[in-house]
C-alpha cells in the first residue's frame, strides 16, 4: 500500500476490517460510524468485534459518506467510522478526517475495490492514513466501475 511502513495481509476484507476494528481499540457496545450504502461485510466486521453499526446516508449526489452525513451519525459512543470508497469515487476524507480529530473518532478507510485518487488530498485513495485496508485485485475492479458508468 502507498506510503505505509507495516502490512498485514488477510485473506479478504471482512477480515481487514474486524482486525483494523480490534487494532482501533474498538469494544463491545462502542458504535462505529458504517455507510448504509456499502458490501455486507463493512457492517458483518463491527458485530463480529461487538460493536454496534451506526447507518450513515450517502452524501446527495454520490455513492459515499461524507463529513455531514457522519455528523448526523455521530454521538457520544461513536469510537470509529468506516470511510468506504465505491465505484471509483473516493470519499473527501480531509474533511471527514477533520472532523472524526474533533471527536476522538478513529478513521478507518476501506478501499478495497478502488485505487483512483483521493480527490481531497491528491494521494491514491487509503494512503497515508494509519488504519486502512486495500484489495491487490482492486484495479482490475476499479475499471470495470468506471467503464460501467
Amino acid at each position: 500500500m502507498a506510503g505505509c511502513k507495516h502490512a498485514v495481509g488477510v485473506g479478504n476484507g471482512l477480515d481487514a476490517l474486524a482486525f483494523a476494528l480490534e487494532a482501533a481499540g474498538v469494544r463491545p457496545g462502542d458504535e462505529v460510524v458504517v455507510p448504509a450504502h456499502t458490501f455486507i461485510a463493512t457492517w458483518t466486521a463491527v458485530r463480529m468485534v461487538g460493536a454496534v453499526p451506526v447507518a450513515a446516508e450517502p452524501a446527495c449526489g454520490g455513492y459515499n459518506i461524507d463529513a455531514a452525513t457522519f455528523a448526523q451519525a455521530l454521538t457520544r459512543r461513536t469510537r470509529a467510522v468506516v470511510a468506504v470508497h465505491l465505484y471509483g469515487d473516493p470519499v473527501a476524507m480531509e474533511p471527514l478526517s477533520a472532523l472524526a480529530a474533533e471527536h476522538g473518532v478513529i478513521v478507518i478507510e476501506d478501499a478495497a475495490r478502488h485505487t483512483v485518487r483521493d480527490a481531497t488530498a491528491g494521494r491514491p485513495a487509503a494512503s497515508g492514513r494509519p488504519l486502512r485496508s486495500a484489495s491487490i485485485r482492486a484495479r482490475t475492479w476499479a475499471r470495470s466501475a468506471t467503464a460501467a458508468r
